[in-house]
């Protein structure tokens, strides 16, 4: 097991392939043996980085479902909050999905449409697995650029956790990525735009009653695609003068550009 500061020793998409860099995140897991099958199928499908939120502890269940996959039992990551994570573009899965657009928490796409939303993603990109008895709340999900549902059957909607995983891996070891031809924004950087936009509800005092679904609109209209670093500079130029035209300061960019913050490539 390793911690937060080691997720950089295992830089790099698997196989030594193009494209982003895929990460399984199980969110407080409940039974280690999940945890091992987890493992068992991101090996069956050439894909490496386990991730867990939570303080579970791996005992010889989670070995033995392992089987030929403990090394990345092994080598896994261990974070406290989901916020440690610091990925660049994060995915959460779900299987009880919104109905309706006004409904806009659990919208979500099918594992099929993952590829196409991420393939021209560079980075770390996470995908969240939620508990096994209540999944990923609500606040967790808010969080996520993308959220992905697996089509099942209505009489018996919710999947074994590991059967969803190895549905998601299996989308994914048949993708072809490409090296991205465009510098993608950082996950800094979406976030210090993310916090303009609120500013700018704050602003013109938008309705308390709509303003949290229309944060999260934007959050997900942004993450349908992976946002350029043009395009984060161009909303950003429109967010901070009309900030500017309200009576707001202007960002500097010291407040856009941390010093030790690298760009995605």
């Amino acid at each position: 097991m390793q911690g937060p500061d080691d997720i950089e020793d295992q830089e790099g998409s698997d196989n030594g392939s193009a494209g982003p860099e895929i990460w399984f995140v199980l969110v407080d897991p409940i039974h280690p043996g999940n945890v091992g099958s987890i493992a068992r199928v991101l090996k069956n499908f050439g894909l490496s980085k386990l991730a867990i939120v939570g303080d579970i502890e791996l005992d010889d269940d989670a070995v033995k479902m392992a089987m030929h996959a403990i090394d990345i039992i092994d080598d896994h990551v261990r974070f406290s909050s989901i916020s440690e994570l610091k990925m660049d573009y994060l995915v959460g899965t779900t299987g009880v999905p919104s109905v309706g657009e006004k409904k806009s928490v659990r919208y979500s796409v099918p594992p099929s449409e993952l590829v196409e939303k991420i393939g021209s993603a560079c980075g770390k990109v996470g995908i969240l697995f939620g508990r096994e008895d209540q999944g990923l709340f609500n606040d967790e999900i808010k969080l996520c650029d993308l959220v992905v549902t697996i089509p099942t059957s209505e009489e018996y909607p919710i999947m074994n956790l590991s059967h969803a995983a190895a549905i998601i891996a299996y989308e994914l070891s048949k993708a072809e990525f490409s090296v991205p031809e465009k510098i993608l924004a950082t996950s800094f950087e979406k976030e210090k735009l993310f916090e303009f936009f609120r500013e700018l509800i704050d602003a013109v005092d938008l309705e308390e009653h709509r303003r949290e679904r229309t944060e999260l609109f934007f959050r997900r209209v942004i993450g349908r695609s992976p946002l350029t670093k043009w395009e984060f500079h161009a909303l950003m130029g429109v967010l901070s003068d009309t900030l500017a035209r309200l009576g707001r300061a202007r960002p500097t960019a010291s407040e856009v550009e941390p010093e030790d913050e690298e760009t995605s490539s």
